[in-house]
């Protein structure tokens, strides 16, 4: 079993951990590796198992970065970045 598929912080703010599921599915989507990921996005395989793990919000920039590498949208993931940079609320983003 990958890192990333460990279980999510539990006081991770509902729009958080919404963002990570994604950003996971993306990931696995796009078939690379940490590395590999690390590789075409610019930031290390240490950062994105601390953003896949939920231990920190990863910069707007990466989350467009893997949207790209992995079919998603880009525009949908960045709204729920914002909000979850905001605190997240207590509801889950559509």
């Amino acid at each position: 079993m990958s890192r990333h598929r460990k279980a999510l912080p539990a006081e991770l703010e509902p729009c958080s951990r919404q963002l990570i599921v994604r950003l996971r599915r993306l990931k696995e989507h796009s078939g690379l590796s940490l590395h590999r990921l690390a590789s075409h996005t610019g930031y290390s395989p240490k950062s994105w198992e601390r953003y896949l793990a939920g231990r920190s919000l990863p910069p707007p920039e990466a989350v467009a970065a893997l949207a790209r590498l992995g079919g998603g949208d880009p525009v949908g993931l960045l709204a729920l970045h914002e909000v979850a940079a905001r605190g997240g609320g207590t509801e889950a983003v559509p």
